[in-house]
């Protein structure tokens, strides 16, 4: 969710990414008797071993795991509107943790916000929530699950990734390596759809997705990948992805990365539409659920 130019190269080749449903196999042994809470919600290989989660307890966002976007400027990433033209604001106020669940919301404005740095694009027409871990939860390989839920409708866009913790102005995007988990489109609401950005003599783009056979918006899903210095794969429900497996071999993806979770709305992935036509009408909140977050790694 970073460049301008991604997402028209994401489409082009998507379509052929998608067009093939999830398998139903289940390559997860049970876990032992120490992971059975775990276990309830999303079996685990004996070999793993529980070494970060946020299980979004208590009243309050926990700030020595995630920093909360401020505007529609990223100071990691040095960009406007998140390199993507999304339509958002992100504010603390639509970050909240409540019920033991994080939630991102998201509301039409007509305040006209606009950081000042971003002062050439034009006021933004929504409040949303964005957290990352950049500097404080940053690690390599493993199993990064979480259990969350989407929002319907037109125009939103959620998503569950990771960004190389080296990013920086010599070292940018997609150089620093992307790894998308979750991302959600209205145009298909039943798919997961993940994918992978790198550098090589260029932009580079892999995809893949998972076809439940029915919305996946609107209700509680695992969503994870596995990530070893030699293959990326992802699930949806526990279950291997379509076109899963990556043979990993990119130096990107050979170094640290951090989480980012957020809820976006418009942008170039639906084609940059008019604010008028997402479909968030004023008064309404959508919200954005993560029940919570776990990072893995082989024992």
């Amino acid at each position: 969710m970073i460049a301008h130019v991604r997402r028209a190269a994401f489409l082009a080749w998507a379509t052929a990414a998608y067009g093939c449903s999830a398998s139903a196999e289940d390559v997860d042994a049970p876990p032992p008797a120490s992971e059975a809470s775990a276990a309830s919600e999303h079996p685990l290989a004996a070999s793993w071993n529980l070494v970060w989660s946020d299980e979004f307890d208590g009243n309050q966002l926990n700030t020595a795991n995630w920093s909360v976007l401020t505007s529609n400027y990223d100071p990691v990433t040095n960009n406007c509107n998140f390199g993507t033209g999304e339509l958002e604001y992100p504010r603390p106020q639509n970050v909240a943790v409540r019920n033991g669940k994080l939630v991102l919301s998201a509301q039409r404005t007509g305040d006209r916000p606009n950081d000042s740095r971003c002062a050439s694009y034009g006021p933004r027409s929504f409040y949303s929530g964005r957290i990352h871990t950049k500097g404080k939860v940053e690690k390599t390989y493993g199993k990064i699950v979480a259990s969350i839920k989407v929002p319907s409708g037109y125009g939103m866009w959620p998503a569950f990734w990771t960004l190389g913790a080296n990013i920086s102005s010599s070292n940018p995007w997609p150089k620093c390596g992307e790894i998308d988990i979750l991302e959600w489109h209205s145009n298909d609401p039943s798919w997961m759809k993940s994918a992978l950005h790198w550098y090589e003599n260029g932009q580079a783009d892999w995809g893949t997705g998972a076809n439940r056979g029915s919305s996946v918006a609107d209700a509680f899903h695992t969503y994870e990948v596995e990530w070893s210095k030699d293959r990326i794969m992802f699930r949806l429900d526990g279950n291997v992805v379509a076109n899963n497996s990556f043979a990993n071999n990119k130096p990107a993806f050979q170094k640290s990365h951090y989480i980012i979770l957020n809820l976006a709305l418009g942008g170039n992935w639906y084609g940059n539409p008019a604010p008028s036509a997402v479909d968030l009408p004023s008064g309404v909140t959508k919200t954005m659920e993560v029940d919570w977050v776990r990072w893995y790694q082989l024992q």
